[in-house]
């Protein structure tokens, strides 16, 4: 994967059958951090050592009291990190494992200043 370059997304931070949510990062040439986000007003900073790789289990920061508890992943600095996003969980079959890159999310479209013009209506 690509290093974040920016905030980036994951739509749903949770597994259906209630496993766990871990965010894998690796900070290969520097020292970075992450800030995690979601919706609901959930807020984690994660510090990745230089050379290092940390796993972090972020089930409890994404729960929410219903929905698929989605987050983003913001790095803070200059430093490239790496993000994925790791589900897990023990069913009848064993377990089960999945690991997807973070996706960064699209950039604003500008779009043009809007002023009111009345007569628009009765045109």
């Amino acid at each position: 994967t690509q290093p974040l370059s920016g905030p980036a997304a994951v739509a749903i931070g949770r597994d259906p059958d209630g496993g766990v949510c871990v965010l894998m990062l690796s900070a290969p040439e520097g020292e970075a951090s992450v800030r995690i986000t979601t919706p609901s007003g959930g807020d984690q900073v994660v510090h990745v050592d230089a050379r290092h790789s940390v796993s972090v289990d972020i089930t409890d920061t994404v729960r929410a009291k219903s929905g698929d508890w989605p987050f983003v992943v913001t790095p803070i600095g200059d430093a490239p990190v790496y993000a994925t996003r790791q589900l897990y969980f023990s069913g009848a079959h064993g377990a089960l494992v999945t690991t997807e890159p973070i996706a960064p999310l699209p950039s604003p479209i500008p779009l043009p200043r809007v002023r009111q013009d009345p007569r628009i209506a009765v045109r």
